[in-house]
């Protein structure tokens, strides 16, 4: 080929790796005229590209993807996007598996971290559940707590075996991005038997259940906007069994009025049937009402000779008077003979008085009997009344 300038040469715009380019060695002292072919210059003439100037990089392998390998033989490695999309969608970087059968929890991600950092996150397979607070190990850099609610620790059964849980450092603590167990959530809140979750003004809420009997009632003087009450109009209890007493006070009636029956302005009422009622000679014999720990209502009834036979009922009424811890109460007894005689009534089997008990708890309700001088009475059947 005749001479010519080298800005005339062809120009080769698919050089090969077994093509030959003319080198000068030591162009400063003296220059030696070599030839080398390009795949002599890409392998071992091109130096390792940094971060401010060109150079050689080596394509990474899938594991070496995976592991988080930064430098090849050749100089820095780089990965195409379907070995990063491998890896990202495996979250391999960021996965762990404990398998400590504890609720210290700990993982080894790959690459392993060296410092923790605020907005970190974490993805974790629970090897078992937790039985209180628990703590995340991630690349042995320390235990964490995990709160959930931004700060509350983890009640038990939070976390559940084999639940995958999203963790977030939050530079202090791990929060617990992921659902907690619903089982765990309503046991959290409900606590008895019966509760129930209602919407207040602010929030929600657990509604405690209420007591035997009662019903919901929309109330909007509640936070909950409904209470447990005694039904407006409706049977509390009914008693079909004798009780039969004398001497010292006993009990013919003995009945827990449920919380918020009687209020401010309820009223719970009930009657006992008398099937027998002696009086003896000189007796006193006393009936009583009583609410919670006050005796409201008191008859006394002195016997002037001994008689018995005689049938008949006690009535006895309570009533909310304006406030929940106000109430009024009435007792009265009529008893009479086979010909009609009126032993107790009127004026002497007439009983009232008052009371301050708290209404919106539960409380006793006693009707007792006690005789100094051989009277005894026998209680056949009866029940226990609310009106709202």
């Amino acid at each position: 080929m005749a001479d010519v300038k080298i800005t005339e040469l062809p120009e080769d715009t698919s050089p090969d790796s077994a093509d030959v380019t003319i080198t000068v060695d030591d162009p400063g002292g003296t220059p030696v005229t070599k030839k080398a072919t390009w795949a002599n210059i890409i392998s071992s003439g091109l130096p390792a590209a940094t971060e401010t100037s060109l150079g050689g990089v080596e394509k990474a392998t899938d594991a070496e993807t995976i592991a988080g390998t930064a430098t090849g033989t050749e100089g820095p490695l780089f990965s195409d996007p379907s070995q990063l999309a491998a890896a990202i969608q495996n979250n391999s970087w960021i996965y762990g598996e404990p398998s400590g059968g504890t609720d210290a929890y700990v993982i080894n991600p790959t690459p392993a971290i060296t410092a923790y950092a605020s907005g970190q996150c974490f993805i974790v397979k629970a090897d078992v559940a937790n039985t209180g607070p628990a703590t995340l190990n991630v690349s042995g850099l320390g235990a964490k707590d995990i709160k959930k609610n931004h700060d509350v620790d983890l009640a038990t059964g939070d976390i559940e075996a084999g639940a995958i849980l999203v963790l977030s450092y939050d530079g202090t603590n791990f929060q617990l991005l992921s659902a907690l167990s619903s089982e765990a959530i309503l046991k959290s809140i409900l606590t008895t038997k019966g509760d129930m979750i209602v919407r207040t003004a602010s929030g929600v809420v657990r509604l405690p259940v209420g007591a035997d009997n009662t019903v919901l009632t929309a109330d909007s003087l509640q936070t909950e906007g409904i209470a447990y009450k005694a039904p407006a109009v409706g049977l509390l209890t009914q008693f079909t069994t004798d009780v039969t007493t004398s001497g010292a006070e006993a009990d013919l009636i003995n009945y827990i009025i449920p919380a918020n029956t009687i209020g401010t302005g309820g009223v719970v009422k009930g009657r006992l049937y008398v099937s027998a009622l002696g009086i003896g000679n000189g007796s006193n014999d006393v009936f009583n009402l009583r609410l919670g720990s006050t005796v409201v209502c008191s008859l006394l009834k002195t016997g002037a000779g001994t008689s018995s036979g005689y049938t008949g009922f006690i009535d006895f009424a309570i009533y909310g008077t304006g406030a929940t811890n106000s109430q009024e109460a009435s007792l009265l007894v009529d008893a009479a003979n086979a010909s009609g005689g009126i032993n107790y009534g009127g004026i002497q089997g007439y009983d009232d008085g008052t009371s301050a008990e708290d209404s919106t708890t539960a409380l006793t309700l006693r009707v007792t009997f006690s005789s100094t001088g051989g009277g005894a009475i026998t209680v056949a059947n009866g029940y226990v009344q609310s009106f709202i």
